[in-house]
C-alpha cells in the first residue's frame, strides 16, 4: 500500500504497434505480429509469453511493479479468449495484483469519465481498423459491438457507417501515427453527424485507464498451479469497467455538469500549493497550477473560437481541473442557463447529479454549481459561469491523497470570459 493508505495503480498499454507505461515506451509489432497470426498455438509457446512479459516490464519504473498495488493492462479490443489468455499469462508474471481490460474500455475510462450514452471507439493501425461501440451506463463501461476492416479509407466509411448512429454522441480516435489520426478525425467528420470527434491522447489513458473500485486495499496473493507465488490476474469484463474523470453530457448546447455538496469549496492553508500562472483558452482566462499538464480536444468547424473540453492535470496526484466551454444563444443569462441544466438534469434521472444550486457562493463569484457523482469514489464537482455567447463550466476532481478545494476555487474566482 502506498503512503497514505490510498492505492497506487500503474497503468500498460499494449496496442499492436506499441506498449507503453508510466517509464516510456517499447514497440511491440514483433511481439503482437506473432500473438495477431491467424493460426495461434494453443496453448500460446512459452517464448511469446517471455517476450511480451519482458516488454511490459521493461515500460514499468525500475522494471519492478513493487510500487504498485495494482496494474492495469489494456489489450487489443478485439483479441478473443486465446490471445487474452497470453496477455494473462504474461501479466501474471510481474509480480502485483492484475487487471486485464480491453483498450476500448481503457481509452473510455480515461478520455471520458463516467458519463452514460453511448460511444465509438477507433483502433487504427497499419493493416487494419477497429470500431468498437461503447455505452456507460451507472458508473461502468461496456462494448456492445465491435467491427473490423481494412486500414484504408472506403473500409473505415463502411465501418462508420454500421457503427454510428444517431445515438453515438461521441467518436474517440486512436493510432500512433499523428498523420493517421489526422486523416481518420477528417473522415469521421465528413461521414458522421457526431457532435464531437475526440483524438486519443495515449499519455491521458496510462494516466487515467484505470478503474480504483475495482483495487482492492489489500491485494492477496493467490498461488496459482503453474506458478506458485504469483498473484492473481482479474479480467475486468466491460460491464464493470469505468473510472471517473471527466464528468459532462452535451445536450442542446449546454453541459449537464456536476457539483460539491454542501456550500463552497472549504478554504485550506495554501501556503504549500503550487504557484499559478495564468493561462488563456480562446476567450477565457484563468489561474491554473504552475506545471500541471494540460490537454485540449479539437476545436469544431461549428463553433472555432470554442475549446470544447480542455483538462489539466497534477502531474504527481490524479487530481484535475476541467474546463469545457459551450457557445449559448444571444440573450442567455446565468438564470435561463440554470433552468435548462436544471430541466435536462430532471429529464436525465439516474441519481447522478446532486445538490444543484443555481447560486452558489465560491470566492466573492456567484455561479452555478453542482456534483455529479462518477462512480469511482471520487466526485466531479462543476462551477457554471456566463459571459456574452459562452458557458464556462469548470471541474474540480481531487486526487486520492490530496485535495483539490484551494486550486478550484482559485480557477474559479479567477476566470474571465472575454467579448466574442
Amino acid at each position: 500500500m502506498s503512503a497514505g493508505g490510498a492505492a497506487r495503480v500503474l497503468v500498460i498499454d499494449v496496442a499492436r504497434d506499441e506498449i507503453r507505461g508510466p517509464a516510456g515506451r517499447r514497440e511491440s509489432e514483433s511481439v503482437i505480429g506473432r500473438i495477431d497470426r491467424p493460426y495461434l498455438d494453443a496453448p500460446p509457446s512459452t517464448s511469446v509469453v517471455a517476450d511480451l512479459t519482458d516488454r511490459l516490464r521493461s515500460v514499468l519504473p525500475n522494471r519492478s511493479a513493487r510500487s504498485a498495488d495494482a496494474i492495469v493492462v489494456s489489450y487489443p479490443s478485439s483479441w478473443g479468449a486465446l490471445r487474452r489468455s497470453i496477455i494473462d499469462e504474461s501479466a501474471g508474471r510481474l509480480g502485483s495484483d492484475v487487471q486485464v481490460v480491453p483498450r476500448a474500455i481503457a481509452i473510455a475510462r480515461s478520455h471520458l469519465g463516467a458519463v452514460a450514452g453511448r460511444y465509438a471507439v477507433v483502433e487504427a493501425f497499419d493493416d487494419r481498423v477497429d470500431v468498437h461501440t461503447v455505452r456507460g451506463h451507472d458508473g461502468s463501461w461496456e462494448i456492445v459491438n465491435s467491427l473490423a476492416g481494412q486500414s484504408d479509407p472506403s473500409a473505415l466509411r463502411s465501418l462508420l457507417g454500421a457503427s454510428v448512429s444517431d445515438d453515438i454522441e461521441a467518436v474517440l480516435v486512436d493510432a500512433t501515427d499523428p498523420e493517421v489520426v489526422r486523416a481518420a478525425v477528417e473522415l469521421v467528420e465528413q461521414e458522421t453527424v457526431v457532435g464531437r470527434v475526440i483524438p486519443v491522447d495515449r499519455g491521458l489513458l496510462i494516466r487515467f485507464g484505470a478503474d480504483r473500485r475495482t483495487v482492492t486495499s489489500e491485494p492477496q496473493p493467490v498461488p496459482t498451479a503453474d506458478h506458485a507465488g504469483r498473484r492473481r490476474i482479474r479480467r475486468i469484463v466491460p460491464a464493470l469497467a469505468a473510472a471517473a474523470i471527466v464528468a459532462a453530457v452535451l445536450v442542446a448546447g449546454l453541459a449537464i455538469v456536476d457539483h460539491r455538496r454542501g456550500e463552497a469549496p472549504a478554504r485550506p492553508d495554501a501556503s504549500a500549493a503550487p504557484a499559478a500562472e495564468q493561462v488563456a483558452i480562446g476567450r477565457v482566462r484563468l489561474a491554473i497550477p504552475a506545471g500541471w499538464t494540460q490537454t485540449r480536444e479539437p476545436r469544431t468547424g461549428d463553433s472555432p473560437a470554442v475549446w470544447p473540453r480542455t483538462t489539466f492535470a497534477d502531474p504527481a496526484d490524479d487530481r484535475r481541473l476541467t474546463v469545457m466551454q459551450f457557445a449559448i444563444r444571444v440573450g442567455a443569462t446565468q438564470q435561463t442557463v440554470a433552468a435548462s441544466l436544471r430541466a435536462r438534469i430532471d429529464q436525465r434521472g439516474g441519481g447522478d447529479v446532486q445538490d444543484f444550486r443555481e447560486h452558489r457562493r465560491v470566492g466573492a463569484r456567484d455561479v452555478i454549481g453542482y456534483r455529479e457523482l462518477s462512480g469511482s469514489g471520487r466526485p466531479v464537482d462543476w462551477y457554471v459561469l456566463t459571459g456574452d455567447r459562452l458557458q464556462v463550466s469548470v471541474g474540480c476532481q481531487a486526487g486520492s491523497t490530496a485535495d483539490i478545494a484551494h486550486e478550484c476555487e482559485q480557477a474559479v474566482e479567477s476566470l474571465v470570459i472575454g467579448p466574442a
